[in-house]
C-alpha cells in the first residue's frame, strides 16, 4: 500500500547472469481501485538487456520500468529466475521498487 497514489514503477536488481540461457523475468500487478488486488492478473515489464556475467561475484544493475494509464494505490511484484541448466541459475541482489507520479 502507498501513502500517495503512483502512476510510474521503477525497480532495480542487482543481477548475476552465468550464461545466454538463462533470464530473469519481472512482472508486477497494480491496485487502482477499490477491488481487491488479488484479483488483478500479474503483467510481464518489459525486459532490459541483462548482461551475462563474467564470474560468480559480477553482478550488474538492471533497471525495469512500467508507467500505468491509471494512478495505483499498491502493487506486487513477482520475479521468475529461468535456465536450461538447474545448477547454473541466475542469482539477484539488492532489490528496490520505487513508485513515482
Amino acid at each position: 500500500e502507498l501513502n500517495n497514489p503512483a502512476d510510474r514503477l521503477d525497480i532495480f536488481l542487482n543481477i548475476n547472469r552465468p550464461t545466454n540461457k538463462s533470464n530473469v523475468l519481472v512482472y508486477a500487478r497494480f491496485k487502482t481501485s477499490e477491488e481487491s488486488i488479488e484479483n488483478v492478473p500479474f503483467e510481464q515489464i518489459a525486459s532490459p538487456v541483462i548482461p551475462i556475467s563474467s564470474t560468480l561475484n559480477d553482478y550488474s544493475e538492471v533497471a525495469f520500468t512500467t508507467e500505468e494509464d491509471n494512478d495505483f494505490t499498491a502493487f506486487q511484484i513477482k520475479i521468475v529466475i529461468v535456465s536450461d541448466n538447474h545448477w547454473n541459475v541466475p542469482t539477484l541482489k539488492d532489490f528496490r521498487a520505487i513508485a513515482t507520479t
